[in-house]
């Protein structure tokens, strides 16, 4: 996959207590319509770049919640700030040593688009974007 402008892209909460600086590029990008996700955001969808956790290197104390997922109980745990409160990563039981970093979170448009939607069944009605998984990000 190719296409972030940054070499090594630094994903940061809004007030910038804590971040997160990845190096190299995603191995999965994707859009998710969960419920949860839903009310996390506060939007109908969230987009999400997930890096091996060797890639990411974490700084400052967020803060951590975990719920169980959709998929039958697995966790997910949100790391978020808590001065701003932004979500800044999870991580999910089903992927482990794996980080999904918001990509909202690193402040520029030269981001890869999606290549895999999750949950498309709970989309709002009439929004159907139609993302095809690419081989590589199944």
């Amino acid at each position: 996959m190719t296409g972030i402008v940054s070499t090594d892209p630094i994903a940061r909460c809004q007030c910038g207590a804590i971040e997160a600086r990845c190096e190299g590029e995603p191995w999965r990008i994707s859009l998710c319509h969960c419920f949860a996700c839903k009310a996390r955001t506060g939007s109908d969808f969230t987009l999400n770049a997930t890096y091996r956790e060797e890639q990411v290197a974490l700084a400052g104390e967020p803060r951590m919640w975990e719920r169980r997922g959709e998929d039958g109980g697995h966790w997910v745990r949100h790391y978020f700030c808590g001065t701003c409160g932004t979500t800044l990563y999870h991580r999910l039981e089903q992927r482990p040593g794996s980080i999904s970093v918001a990509i909202g979170c690193f402040g520029t448009r030269d981001f890869p688009p999606p290549a895999y939607e999750v949950y498309s069944e709970c989309a709002i009605a009439g929004l159907n974007l139609q993302i095809e998984p690419k081989p590589e990000q199944q």
